[in-house]
């Protein structure tokens, strides 16, 4: 029989990027470069077109998207109903994707995660990990011994 350390578990920053998938986190990071691009954009029209999208007394855009993500509220809310409708929108948008993150974040933060150990002689190998062989078992080994060099001898 085989035995193997466990393997590596999941370091501090590792752990950040795990609760979403690859296709998770490029929806997400596509949604904001989405609604900068728009920002930067409407901030190149007119003054009215400006008022309309984000509302009369809104002045920063785009901290107000980062704001909103992270949970930090509205210094400023819209006056008129197209501006509302897009905080609302926006809003729920963030509190699903945050509320997700987190309650998947806390579970990870909590347990003992570790990364995918070797389950064949081929993925030990592979990882270049090291074969101890018991002393009662050298003579069934010493024929392929010579060929690689990851036996040792157990009591080295």
């Amino acid at each position: 029989s085989l035995m193997a350390t466990p393997a590596e578990p999941y370091s501090s920053y590792e752990k950040l990027w795990l609760p979403f998938d690859i296709t998770t986190w490029t929806f997400l990071i596509t949604t904001f470069i989405i609604a900068f691009s728009v920002i930067f954009i409407v901030n190149r029209m007119s003054k009215g077109i400006q008022n309309v999208v984000y509302g009369c007394t809104v002045k920063t855009p785009m901290l107000n998207v980062l704001g909103t993500f992270f949970g930090i509220g509205q210094q400023k809310l819209p006056s008129n109903d197209f501006a509302r409708t897009i905080l609302i929108l926006f809003l729920y948008f963030c509190l699903i994707f945050r509320t997700a993150y987190q309650g998947v974040f806390f579970e990870m933060i909590t347990t003992d995660m570790r990364k995918h150990a070797p389950q064949t002689i081929e993925e030990m190998i592979h990882a270049k990990y090291t074969f101890y062989v018991a002393p009662e078992f050298d003579d069934l080994t010493k024929p392929s011994r010579h060929a690689v060099s990851w036996f040792k001898n157990y009591e080295e």
